[in-house]
């Protein structure tokens, strides 16, 4: 992660102000108290809580979208015999 981190931190302000992925934008902050970047812990640390909160999120989610599901077999055909509006919208922008 340190790498990812130092190798980042190399682009130009410029640069990082056209990316829009997290690092970039932890980067780009300054620390209120110091005025200062972050340090590469900190940011470190940040980055991987996002990871971490984003697992336990989408495991929870698919978690409760299978069981509601498995306990709604009306919506369960609906959703496994047409596809979506979406999908189907792009197809039509995507031949």
């Amino acid at each position: 992660m340190y790498k990812i981190i130092e190798a980042r931190k190399q682009d130009s302000q410029e640069a990082l102000e056209k990316k829009h992925d997290l690092l970039s934008r932890f980067l780009l902050m300054l620390d209120d108290e110091t005025g200062r970047p972050f340090s590469d812990k900190f940011i470190r640390d940040i980055i991987l809580n996002f990871i971490i909160a984003g697992r336990d999120t989408t495991a929870i989610l698919l978690s409760w979208t299978f069981y509601l599901l498995a306990t709604h077999p009306d919506v369960l055909h609906k959703v496994t015999t047409s596809p979506p509006r979406c999908f189907i919208s792009l197809i039509h922008i995507c031949p």
